[in-house]
C-alpha cells in the first residue's frame, strides 16, 4: 500500500516499459526503488496512465476535491475520517467559521477537512469508498453502479437530472451486498452506523 510497487512495476512490464516486473519503481524513493518517472522523461505512455489513473487514489497522493473523494494522504488517507462533503464536525476554533461559511454555500472546500482531527482504527466502509469507488472495487458492495458517461443514459437519475454525483459520476441504485446490509465493513469488525458510517 505504501509504495504501489507491485502495481507500478507489473503495469510497466506489461506495457513494455521495463524488461521484467521487478520492483524498480514506486510512489516514493525507498529500498533501492526510484520514484515512477514522469512520462516526459521516460517517453512511455504507461507512466502517464499510471500517474493519471492507477495512482490517482494512492496513499501518497491527495484525493480529488469533490463529493465522496475528500481525504488526506499517507497513513491519514485511511485513518483520518472524512465526510463525503468534506465538512468538519470538529469544534476546533481554527476551522469553525470556515465550516459555517461552507454550510452556507461559500466555496471554501478546496481540499476538505477531516470529520475530527484525530486518527482512528475504526474505519467505516464510507472511508474506503473515498478511493475504492469504481465499479467492481467498492460501489457494488454498497449497492451503487456507475451510469454510462453518455448523456442519453443519465435521464434514469431519480430526479430525471444528472446532478446526483458522488465520486464524480451518477449511479444506478442496486441491492447492496448482504454483508454490507448486515453491518460488515470493508475493514472487518467495525459495525457500520445506520446509513453507511460517515456517508452524507
Amino acid at each position: 500500500m505504501a509504495t504501489a510497487a507491485g502495481e507500478i512495476n507489473t503495469t510497466r512490464y506489461l506495457g513494455g516499459a521495463q524488461e521484467d516486473a521487478g520492483a524498480r519503481y514506486g510512489t516514493m524513493k525507498i529500498d533501492g526503488m526510484q520514484v515512477i518517472p514522469e512520462v516526459e522523461k521516460s517517453g512511455d505512455l504507461v507512466d502517464d496512465l499510471l500517474r493519471r489513473k492507477c495512482l490517482r487514489c494512492h496513499l501518497n497522493t491527495r484525493g480529488a476535491s469533490r463529493k465522496g473523494e475528500f481525504r488526506a494522504s499517507g497513513c491519514a488517507a485511511c485513518h483520518v475520517l472524512y465526510a463525503d462533503n468534506g465538512l468538519s464536525r470538529s469544534n476546533d476554533r481554527a476551522i469553525k467559521s470556515l465550516m459555517a461559511a461552507a454550510r452556507k454555500g461559500t466555496k471554501v472546500l478546496e481540499r476538505g477537512y477531516p470529520v475530527k482531527h484525530r486518527l482512528s482504527a475504526a474505519i467505516p466502509t464510507s472511508q474506503c469508498l473515498h478511493c475504492h469507488n469504481g465499479n467492481g472495487v467498492g460501489m457494488d458492495y454498497v449497492g451503487l453502479f456507475e451510469r454510462d458517461e453518455d448523456g442519453n443514459y443519465r435521464f434514469l437519475s431519480p430526479d430525471r437530472k444528472a446532478n446526483n454525483f458522488i465520486y464524480g459520476i451518477d449511479h444506478h441504485a442496486l441491492l447492496p451486498d448482504i454483508h454490507n446490509e448486515k453491518g460488515l465493513a470493508c475493514i472487518g469488525g467495525f459495525k457500520l452506523q445506520r446509513g453507511g458510517g460517515w456517508l452524507m
